[in-house]
């Protein structure tokens, strides 16, 4: 039997990351010759079960307040300082198993969340126990030569401790940029994960004949692309609204389970004089049923595409950020995307519409399973 630590964001509101979390240790367990023991780690709040010793309840005062002074003087010194802090920490995690699991999502993102410090203090941490770290499907969101946090990450993922990584996007970013061209890694790119779901999980499945209107936080946008303003993304709601009541099709907004995602509903009321009601899903299951009983969807989040692509229901959504572009090209249908330099709701719903007719492509779809699971396979093969 192999006991291995899997890490994800599996308490996460937005059902997309437990999804990953779900259905990548259902991939690994089928695909396992031998029985696993899972320990669950939580990469969002990592210091959750670890034991009550005294030197960890200091580690943990000392991180959050180094992590205060290395964030207002971006010090790359303090930084390394909290990674040090949270490897011993992790450690306490990674005791008395065989290999760690990361199971992917937009996580190798240095702008706006702290990832880059859990990966690099997990990396750091195997690397003292003497056991591999595996990454499954990563999503890579950049990189900055000059940035301390990304000269930090890629400094650690060529400690000698990670031996498998795949990812769902930027093989080349990840490949010359944060391993510098390392062959100790074995690296390969793969579809997401999430695709599996419809096979993994028994859902129970209603259609309803209505199309989902996926909604994102209205500040998402200041905070990830200043060009569209919060009256860009109202207009366009407006006009996928007005688009699809003006050809008599059945709709409803939905999210992903977040409660911040409904913040434009109030503005969206007061244009149409008349109330709405979002539909959110509080687990995976409620998740996934939701997205597969639409006729199809017109969205934002990259998830809510891969699981109507996984139950075979038609999606578009606009390009917000370089993941979901990604995601459309892997599927070979880059059209079903709306650039934000020129987001029109109108035609949004029209290739909506083109993309009911024209499908999925079984072929390419069965070819993405196959190279997804043949990735595993060689991961596991790290773990001995």
């Amino acid at each position: 039997m192999k006991k291995i630590v899997v890490m994800g964001l599996f308490t996460d509101p937005n059902q997309g990351d437990p999804l990953i979390h779900r259905t990548v240790k259902e991939l690994y367990t089928r695909c396992s010759e031998e029985k696993i023991e899972w320990k669950d780690v939580n990469f969002r709040f990592f210091f959750e079960g670890l034991p009550r010793k005294f030197a960890i309840h200091v580690a943990k005062k000392l991180f959050y307040k180094v992590k205060r002074l290395a964030v207002r003087f971006n010090s790359k010194f303090l930084y390394n300082v909290q990674i040090k802090i949270l490897a011993y920490c992790m450690a306490q995690h990674f005791k008395g198993c065989d290999g760690v699991l990361l199971v992917g999502g937009g996580v190798i993102h240095y702008k706006f969340h702290d990832y880059w410090i859990t990966i690099s203090a997990s990396l750091l941490a195997c690397k003292k126990l003497n056991i591999p770290m595996l990454i499954n499907a990563i999503g890579i969101e950049g990189f900055d030569e000059k940035n301390p946090k990304c000269q930090l990450l890629s400094k650690y993922m060529r400690v000698g401790s990670l031996r498998f990584i795949s990812t769902r996007d930027d093989v080349t970013t990840l490949k010359e940029k944060y391993l510098k061209g390392d062959t100790s890694v074995y690296v390969t790119k793969v579809i997401d994960p999430v695709i599996f779901c419809s096979k993994l999980f028994d859902v129970k499945v209603q259609k309803e004949g209505v199309v989902g209107v996926g909604l994102l936080w209205k500040n998402f946008m200041k905070k990830y692309r200043e060009k569209i303003t919060v009256a860009d993304l109202r207009k366009y709601y407006i006009d996928v609204v007005e688009e699809l009541e003006r050809r008599n099709i059945r709709w409803e907004f939905f999210t992903n389970g977040l409660e911040t995602d409904t913040d434009l509903i109030p503005d969206l009321e007061e244009h149409f004089k008349r109330k709405f009601e979002v539909r959110i899903p509080h687990d995976t299951d409620e998740f996934m049923s939701m997205i597969a009983s639409y006729r199809g969807i017109i969205t934002a989040r990259m998830h809510g595409c891969i699981t109507a692509y996984s139950f075979d229901v038609p999606a578009v959504a606009y390009n917000w950020v370089e993941k979901v572009g990604f995601w459309f090209q892997n599927i070979h249908h880059p059209e079903r995307t709306i650039l934000l330099d020129n987001l029109d709701g109108s035609m949004a719903v029209q290739r909506f519409l083109t993309a009911e007719k024209e499908g999925y492509e079984a072929d390419l779809r069965k070819e993405l399973e196959e190279n997804h699971l043949k990735s595993i396979k060689k991961a596991l093969e790290f773990i001995r």
